[in-house]
């Protein structure tokens, strides 16, 4: 029997990084209409001519003030990021976290990691690893299927390719490793205890990777972690990350896998963080929730 459609009430679109191109936060508006009654852009969502700094999609105070009101918003069901950049850790000291928890979805992936470690450190909302609004439009039926999945946390199968065998049970810790390794020593970096590390990375050097890895190491995180599963990590040869994944994988508690397809330009695999993941006999298995 095929899952009944998902529908849900509301919807609104963030910018808490970087300023998206308009139109295609208008292409992804109109791509979420089929999963929700309503579909809402906050208020600085668009960047506005005159901001500041142009990196930023508006100033710190605005788009945290777009983000706690859509956490307060009673209607909403999802909070979806426009796209990434940079921005999103320089709002985590402004987010109201003491706000009732109505378990809000917040979508998104690369710079999002910042606010989806909070989160799950503050035990608020929920982190959902999927495509954001000026992306989700171009998806490929595949990649729709698992957001429509994501969203509804159904279950999901995927191979991947083992570097170190073994089996693990837990619940995921994703996002890019270069922000990851960023939040290391702050008040929002969560427990990696008997967590599924899952990570990716664009356009960096292996020595770069190798030194956030290094740093996680360092302050005690890999140590802790259930299994460490790596996705796409553009130019680097599948070779050249084996070896680095060969060299901490002795400090992991479980498996070592790479090929999950969870990247910047390959994204099939979409979650939500509350499900639980098992890794065995070359498969990532996410387990479902059937709480729509």
């Amino acid at each position: 029997m095929s899952p009944k459609p998902l529908r849900m009430r509301k919807a609104v679109i963030v910018s808490p990084g970087g300023p998206p191109d308009a139109g295609a936060v208008e292409r992804g508006v109109n791509y979420l209409r089929r999963y929700f009654e309503q579909v809402q852009i906050m208020p600085h969502a668009i960047p506005a001519p005159d901001r500041a700094v142009s990196y930023l999609a508006a100033s710190d105070d605005e788009r945290a003030a777009d983000l706690n009101a859509a956490f307060a918003d009673p209607d909403v069901d999802l909070i979806l990021s426009s796209r990434g950049g940079y921005g999103c850790a320089r709002l985590l000291d402004k987010l109201d976290f003491s706000l009732p928890d109505r378990g809000v979805r917040l979508a998104g992936y690369s710079d999002v990691t910042a606010l989806h470690l909070a989160m799950d450190r503050h035990g608020f909302g929920i982190p959902v690893t999927a495509p954001m609004a000026t992306k989700i439009a171009d998806v490929s039926a595949a990649e729709a299927a698992c957001f429509e999945a994501a969203l509804a946390e159904r279950a999901q199968s995927f191979p991947i390719t083992v570097i170190k065998p073994g089996t693990a049970c837990g619940r995921p810790l994703a996002g890019n490793l270069t922000v990851t390794a960023s939040l290391a020593g702050t008040a929002h970096l969560p427990d990696f205890t008997g967590r599924i590390l899952v990570i990716e990375d664009v356009n960096e050097a292996p020595y770069r990777l190798d030194r956030c890895l290094t740093q996680l190491d360092q302050c005690g995180m890999l140590g802790r972690c259930a299994a460490l599963v790596a996705g796409e990590f553009t130019g680097v040869a599948d070779s050249e990350l084996d070896a680095l994944l060969r060299r901490f994988a002795d400090r992991i508690n479980g498996p070592v896998v790479r090929g999950f397809p969870f990247g910047h330009t390959r994204f099939l695999a979409a979650f939500s963080w509350r499900q639980n993941w098992v890794i065995e006999q070359g498969q990532v298995r996410i387990a479902p929730q059937n709480l729509l």
